[in-house]
């Protein structure tokens, strides 16, 4: 006898009955417009059948579309049934199979989620038991890899095809035989099978299939597609992980986990901003170079709020941050063009798509609870030299002594003296000229730990709360969630509300509603500083020298009001945290409404209308009396935005055969998207009442307001042909109409096209050591559409009155180009995906996509009047590949070890900019940031050590460094390699997670060891001096000798900082760090209350300890990882920002 498991329609498995069976899952018939949903209850099922005179098999295959239950069945016994002719509509799962087998020498039974198909026994037969045999009664509870109970699981033997299903609370009992294998399944899951021994209970866990080759992924425009007919690379990340060991900005949890994908997460605190950039950067434009990202279909607004003041910057967070992680079913990573094109003039920079759990048909209402709270440090503590203090020469003479009132001796520390080139801290007591009421502290350098005592322990509380349910025809969700920070710096802090509510519902036979509302309320308190400027305050707390204490600097304030610090700059950091305020609050609300009509069974029609709306209100305080420049008056900003974004869509959907073995769908859809932002700034200075901090006590006060507005209308196709499920055909194109582009380029096309072959799926393949294997191929466009208001000159409202209290119009600096284009990026990818001895998964892609019509703003000469001006130019190439392994290290009924490791390497080329123009600057903080013709994006170029015609540096006669004339370029921003790793062990209920990644090559410019080489702070500079630098020096007659000059500590270090000589300070970014480790627990059953359905309890950590950081990064005690801010070209600048943050905690999710 042969037992056969069937899937997607096809048989793939025939094997002996007491021979190992392989069942494999279904897989939902893709969707082009909205998810169908799978009843619990068959009951509920609804089939339509319109079949003369087939074999069973084929009637199997269509209710299996339409259902996605399985069929397990002996195909010998297929034979002997006869063809079957049935017309039904709507009509139960039972009654259909009633009909099916009607007359027929099979019988049927439903187990769970399967369709058990037996002999039928004639009445009069009587079957005996064999007395030998021995039965006996195996009870067990099956569970997801949460501990959650999974109710209508299917438990078949599979010598007999005899079986049961688990009950709601996943329990079930049923008899066998020692040496019986069970077969456990149920959709969306990988399927366990069993062997009896001994034993009489069974704990049975059940992982779900996302990461099979048949899995279903959402792709461009919200549709449904299944994997293996995808033509290009996706990544899918379930939602699960990300809000088990969650991040205040969720985005931040993809690194390490997505191939080709580069995340660095802000360094503003709790929800800051986060830099994503996928493939390599593609525009000039250094904000622009992030994907679109898409919740639920409908595209969202992510824009940086990273707000300079005054010279001061303060990061508001971005639009992904806002997300709740216990909202989110899956996020889907589209990387290029290739599988990008239908969003158009958006797609460029790639699309991350947000799926978000719904509802679920089923018994009366399901209930979860999750809490989640975590404890925050900084996962490094920067590190100072602790021998020398201050002055210069390696002395004291720029200390002076004083005789203190009390007749002691003490030597005071002038208010200009700020450097720490002078003698060793001897224990010598010291005052400050600057504050002459002050008792004297010893000059003893105090600890790296007493430092990081400023920092408070940072708390992270979320719980959140959700219902769902529904029947066959509607269902719902509904969840409300608080989280709440309190940061590491004293006084900051974030929260976050959010309330979300999904209803899906079959309105009639052929119409259906999906409605989801989505409502944010976001509260950020003195955000901390970012940039390294005077108003950060682990700026000012890492320019203060070693030897001051935490307790002296407590004080922060003098009798008259102003900061009291042991000099003027740095600022006292207990002032910036006490008195600097920067604090914000947002509402926003994402939803869409979608009406779907089925119009035949072929064809149907959407229509939906999405919004993404939300208010701003950012104030910025800075008091008076203090020594910042730009703020030693007072400073108020209050600032007021709203910001829109409606799409409409519709989309035409047709599928069904073409002909024989040819099946497809065609989609005709059109999209508009209407864009408005509008800014009421008002900055005041000059205060008026004391200690009255609102715009209105302001005596200088600017207004501003900013006003964009922008529209695209669309339309787009989609055709896809597939011949008998292995051979797939996709071509798709959109036309954006941009009112941001010049007058005769308002209209781009934006193609694409992809096959993907499944070979082994092909008839006549014999499994073998190659379970799967596809080839893919496919080419793409997309674009990266401009800001408004770039086609014409316009004219600005002067926000300080002139003569006689007139205001004054300007003109814009920036001279406009009115046939302004968009950039537009072309793609090619090829890729393979293979599985091997059902264990070992490898993806491998290769792509190569170029982007053209870069926009520039140039600079002109002082000469015509203008500053810069506007041109299309340029272009960049960036190629590579990306590589993931992954599979099942061990695989047991009680333990399992997956692993999964990717790894990619882009390489990029600027390819051409103008004829006049061979650089280009993208960002300048102390080293240039540049794109250079010919060299690969954002070299970093700045001074250099001067060297002789050998390459020996050469020293000046003072026995000093000196600079060359001409710069040179340094190094280059861009990783050479991202990788991740990631181990799961699941043992008995318990599963251990542990995620590393790494970003291996590429430099970073280093401003704080360029400061602490300054100051002579530094760890590097701790040597004691009599250094002779190994170079030669430059005779009269240009012949070099060999230096012999001895020269003190600061001479070998100070210089060189106080010139910025940038080749000293730009430094290896590699680095590998323990990104994430989890350990759950489901709890057994034993624990639980009678109405609980799963309990799941685990200890989480995030960003725990770097593997590996470069020599120099590690002596100072700091991290490549914080960037100067979240775009393109910052990401080559570190700059004394507060450090990554580790995070311990604990997580609990209840379901009922």
């Amino acid at each position: 006898m042969f037992l056969c498991y069937h899937r997607n329609g096809v048989t793939k498995t025939c094997l002996p009955a007491r021979q190992a069976l392989l069942i494999m899952k279904f897989t939902a018939f893709f969707l082009l417009a909205v998810s169908l949903q799978v009843s619990a209850s068959v009951n509920a099922q609804k089939v339509t059948l319109r079949e003369k005179n087939v074999p069973l098999e084929k009637v199997f295959r269509s209710i299996k579309k339409q259902t996605g239950y399985s069929f397990f069945f002996d195909e010998s016994w297929l034979r002997q049934a006869g063809k079957v002719t049935v017309e039904i509509k709507d009509a139960s799962l039972e009654r259909v199979l009633d009909l099916c087998f009607s007359g027929q020498p099979l019988t049927y039974s439903i187990i769970g989620t399967t369709v058990v198909i037996k002999k039928r026994i004639p009445r009069t037969e009587n079957i005996e038991a064999d007395s030998s045999t021995v039965f006996r009664t195996i009870k067990g509870v099956v569970t997801d890899e949460k501990g959650a109970a999974l109710s209508n699981v299917s438990v078949v033997v599979k010598s007999t095809g005899s079986g049961t299903a688990t009950n709601g609370k996943g329990e079930f009992t049923i008899d066998v035989q020692p040496g019986d294998v069970l077969i456990f399944s149920a959709i969306g899951y990988k399927t366990v099978s069993v062997t009896i021994g001994a034993e009489v209970t069974l704990s049975i866990k059940l992982l779900l299939e996302i990461a099979e080759v048949n899995e279903v992924v959402v792709t461009a425009i919200g549709v449904e597609r299944q994997k293996k007919s995808l033509g290009y690379a996706t990544t899918v990340v379930s939602g699960a992980p990300l809000a088990e060991v969650r991040e205040t900005n969720i985005i931040n949890s993809l690194s390490g986990r997505v191939a080709g994908v580069y995340v660095n997460q802000g360094a503003g605190g709790a929800g800051s901003a986060a830099y994503v950039v996928i493939r390599g950067a593609k525009s000039f434009n250094t904000a622009k170079n992030q994907p679109l990202y898409v919740v639920d279909g409908i595209p969202i607004l992510n824009e940086s709020n990273v707000r300079e003041q005054g010279g001061a910057q303060f990061d508001f967070g971005d639009g992904i941050s806002n997300i709740n992680p216990d909202d989110v079913e899956s996020i889907t990573v589209l990387k290029g063009p290739n599988a990008s094109s239908l969003y158009g003039s958006r797609g460029a920079n790639g699309v991350i798509l947000v799926t978000t759990k719904k509802g679920k048909s089923g018994k009366g209402v399901n209930v979860s609870f999750n809490s989640n709270a975590t404890f925050e440090k900084p996962n490094t503590i920067p590190k100072f030299q602790r021998t020398w203090g201050g002055g210069y020469d390696d002395d004291y003479s720029s200390l002076e002594e004083v005789t203190l009132a009390d007749g002691t001796k003490a030597w005071r520390w002038p208010n200009w003296l700020i450097d720490n080139w002078g003698g060793k801290l001897d224990g010598r007591p010291i005052v400050f000229q600057d504050i002459p009421d002050a008792a004297p502290i010893p000059y003893t350098a105090i600890s790296d730990k007493e430092l990081m005592k400023f920092f408070n322990t940072g708390q992270t509380f979320t719980n959140s709360l959700t219902l769902s349910g529904g029947n066959s025809a509607t269902t719902y969700r509904v969840s409300a969630s608080n989280m709440d920070n309190k940061g590491i710096t004293p006084r900051s802090g974030l929260n976050r509300k959010t309330f979300d509510v999904r209803l899906n519902s079959e309105l009639s036979s052929k119409l259906s509603l999906a409605v989801k509302a989505n409502y944010i309320n976001q509260k950020g308190k003195n955000r901390p500083g970012i940039g390294g400027s005077f108003l950060d305050a682990t700026t000012n707390l890492q320019l203060t020298p070693v030897f001051i204490p935490l307790s002296f600097m407590e004080n922060y304030l003098n009798p008259n009001g102003t900061v009291r610090n042991f000099r003027s700059l740095p600022v006292n950091p207990y002032w910036v945290v006490n008195k600097v305020d920067a604090n914000d609050t947002r509402n926003r609300l994402i939803g869409f409404v979608s009406l779907e009509y089925k119009l035949l069974n072929w064809l149907k029609v959407m229509g939906r209308t999405g919004i993404d709306y939300y208010t701003d209100n950012r104030n910025i305080t800075v008091p008076d009396k203090n020594p910042v420049s730009g703020y030693q008056t007072g400073y108020v900003n209050n600032e007021t935005a709203t910001t829109s974004e409606n799409n409409n869509d519709f989309l035409v959907s047709a599928y069904g055969r073409v002909a024989g073995k040819i099946n497809g769908s065609f989609s005709v859809g059109g999209n508009n998207r209407v864009f408005r932002y509008e800014s009421v700034q008002q900055v005041g200075t000059n205060r008026d009442l004391e200690n009255l901090w609102i715009i209105e006590n302001m005596r200088s006060i600017q207004n501003y307001k900013f006003i964009n507005r922008k529209t695209v209308n669309s339309l787009y196709f989609a055709g896809q042909l597939s011949y008998d499920n292995y051979l797939f055909l996709d071509i798709n194109g959109r036309n954006d109409w941009s009112s941001s582009l010049g007058i005769n380029n308002y209209s781009f096309f934006y193609p694409s096209v992809s096959s993907s072959f499944v070979f082994t799926d092909m008839p006549g393949y014999k499994s073998g050591w190659l379970s799967y294997g596809k080839l893919r191929l496919s080419y793409g466009m997309a674009g990266n559409d401009a800001d408004p208001y770039q086609t014409a000159a316009g004219y600005f409202l002067g926000a300080t009155p002139y003569i006689g209290g007139q205001r004054m119009l300007s003109i814009s600096s920036n001279v406009p180009l009115a046939d302004l284009k968009n950039e537009l990026t072309s793609s090619f990818e090829a890729g393979t995906e293979l599985k091997l001895w059902d264990k070992l998964n490898i993806d491998f892609t290769y792509y190569d996509a170029t982007t053209k019509n870069q926009i520039m703003r140039v600079v002109l000469p002082v000469s015509t009047g203008f500053s810069t001006q506007l041109i299309n130019a340029g272009a960049i190439r960036n190629r590579g590949f990306e590589a993931v392994v992954s599979g099942s290290i061990v695989r047991s009924p009680a333990f399992q070890w997956n692993t999964s490791l990717n790894f990619s390497r882009n390489f990029s080329k600027v390819v051409e900019l103008t004829d006049n123009i061979k650089e280009f600057t993208l960002f300048n903080a102390g080293a240039a940031i540049v794109v250079q013709e010919g060299q690969p994006y954002g070299n970093i170029v700045g001074s250099v050590y001067e060297r002789s015609p050998e390459g020996r540096v050469v020293v000046d006669a003072e026995g000093t460094h000196r600079i060359a004339d001409s710069v040179k370029v340094l190094g280059n921003i861009q990783p050479k390699i991202l990788g991740g790793f990631t181990n799961t062990f699941s043992y008995k209920g318990f599963e251990l997670r542990v995620l590393i990644d790494a970003r291996i090559g590429g430099k970073v410019y280093s401003r704080t060891k360029q400061d602490q080489w300054q100051k002579g702070t530094g760890v590097g500079t701790e040597d004691p001096g009599n250094f002779i630098i190994d170079g030669v020096v430059e005779q009269s007659d240009h012949s070099y000798v060999e230096n012999t000059k001895v020269i003190t500590r600061m001479a070998m270090f100070a210089n060189r900082g106080w010139s910025n000589l940038v080749e000293e300070f730009v430094l290896d970014a590699s680095t590998a760090a323990l990104r994430e480790v989890s350990l759950s627990w489901g709890l057994k059953k034993a624990f639980w209350n009678s109405r609980i359905k799963g309990v799941t309890l685990s200890l989480v950590g995030r960003n725990l300890a770097y593997i590996y950081r470069s020599k120099e990064f590690k002596a100072m005690g700091i991290s490549a990882e914080s960037s100067f801010a979240p775009t393109a070209a910052a990401q080559g600048v570190e700059s004394r920002n507060m450090p990554v943050l580790r995070s311990i905690g604990v997580n609990l999710n209840v379901n009922f």
